[in-house]
Order: structure tokens, then sequence, then C-alpha cells
């Protein structure tokens, strides 16, 4: 799973599955929220009931917009929400042609490589359910996901 928290600075989109479009992210105001997202391995348990989520960060306008000039350099740390500001503007004056830039720093983790991981029967049995082939989309070579039984380092190469 990624856990995605609150930022100063805009820059997180997610991807939408059914359209593939791009979504800035925005939490509300007020109040504590947080961006959790699937990992392929979680799919992979479910069989596809949980679809794994796709996100990236950049840096566009909203984020220049709101930065401190003459601080270039744009800190998005999800773990550690502390940066001196300071220091990075020291270093944007030290080195006024390194590009502007924003960092993401995300904590990922899977399980052990030699787990044997495949779907969870009753979970798989819901996903092919509401992941049914519709009617003639077979004979277009469209097929169900098939998610076979492998060692979590062979999904973690793949």
């Amino acid at each position: 799973m990624t856990i995605h928290g609150r930022s100063r600075y805009p820059g997180l989109n997610i991807w939408a599955r059914n359209t593939g479009k791009r979504i800035p992210v925005v939490f509300p105001k007020e109040g504590k929220f947080l961006l959790v997202q699937a990992g392929k391995q979680l799919e992979h348990l479910t069989g596809g009931l949980i679809k794994a989520g796709y996100h990236e960060v950049v840096v566009n306008d909203a984020t220049l917009a709101v930065s401190c000039p003459p601080v270039m350099a744009i800190v998005n740390l999800l773990i550690f929400d502390h940066m001196d500001f300071q220091a990075v503007g020291r270093r944007a004056e030290a080195y006024p042609d390194r590009p502007q830039i924003r960092i993401s720093s995300t904590f990922f983790y899977h399980l052990s490589s030699d787990f044997d991981l495949f779907p969870i029967e009753n979970l798989a049995q819901k996903a092919l359910e509401y992941d049914a082939v519709p009617t003639g989309m077979l004979d277009k070579g469209v097929q169900p996901t098939v998610y076979e039984k492998m060692k979590v380092g062979q999904q973690v190469q793949k």
C-alpha cells in the first residue's frame, strides 16, 4: 500500500483506472485525511477485486505558485514532515543553474520474496463476478486477468 498525506505543495496526481485520466489530488482544507492506494501484491492476493493504484508527483504551475522565492526546490516528504528551508535556500543561491525540482519520498513494503503469492479463493471469485468480460468481448481477444501462483520475488521482478 502507498499512503499519501497532506502536502504543503500541490503536484500529487492519481490515474483513474477506468478512464486513464490524470486527476490532481486535493485534500479538504480542514480535517485529517489520507489517500490510501493498494499495491500490486494486494491486487494479486484479491484476484483483482482490489486494483492497484497509480500516482505521480510533479512540479507544476500550482506548485511553483506556492513556493517560497528564492527557494526553487520544492520538497514533499510523505513520511518525514520537516525540512530546513533555509538550507534549501542557501543551496538554491549557491547553485542557481540547477533545475526546479520536487522530491517525493515514499515508503514501500512488500512481503518476503519467498512467500507464495496467489489469489484468496473467495475474493478472486468476487472479482470474477464484478469483472466479467462482456458477451462478445472474448471474440475480440479481451480476456480476464489471470493471477497465477508465484513467489513474491517473481511478482516484484515482473
